[in-house]
């Protein structure tokens, strides 16, 4: 084996190996936001159910408009977790089919009889992993943003329900 072959493989195995990790990090960031995203949900109907307990006591309360405002909201935010959940669910599941794709590239590094020109292959291949886990990373903190704003809107509602009451 040539020594320049030699060194393309162990770049292109480094590169593997980094591209799993990032892969294996991504599922687990994915998995947490959609049980965040399922915790959001089971909040927001013990927020739907409090409300309309609440409305039931007194529509003509201060908490009147808040309750009518957060009947027009939920049902957006409903919407927005849902498919968020449904996003982050469809990114769990492509993190987890380019592991057999990024393991393929490592076990290329591996094989003794590997050409410089199949490893720049591999090496463009593992190059768009890397552009697709930066998009997916990005992803998943456009994710977490919109869960930290729901958090806060969430919390000052329900304070806003407890003072009314």
């Amino acid at each position: 084996m040539k020594p320049q072959t030699f060194v393309l493989q162990a770049r292109l195995c480094d590169r593997a190996t980094a591209l799993k990790t990032r892969m294996a990090q991504a599922h687990d960031k994915a998995k947490q936001l959609v049980e965040r995203a399922e915790g959001c949900l089971a909040v927001l109907d013990h927020v739907r159910q409090g409300t309309s307990t609440a409305a039931n006591i007194s529509l003509a309360d201060d908490a009147g408009p808040l309750i009518a405002a957060l009947y027009r909201a939920e049902s957006d935010w409903h919407d927005q977790l849902q498919m968020l959940k449904d996003l982050l669910t469809e990114l769990m599941h492509q993190s987890q089919s380019k592991r057999g794709e990024i393991e393929s590239l490592a076990a290329l590094a591996f094989r003794s009889h590997t050409t410089p020109e199949a490893i720049a292959a591999a090496e463009r291949a593992a190059e768009v992993h890397q552009s697709h886990f930066q998009e997916v990373d990005a992803q998943l903190e456009v994710a977490r943003a919109w869960f930290e704003r729901f958090d806060m809107q969430i919390n000052a509602i329900v304070a806003r329900l407890r003072k009314s009451s």
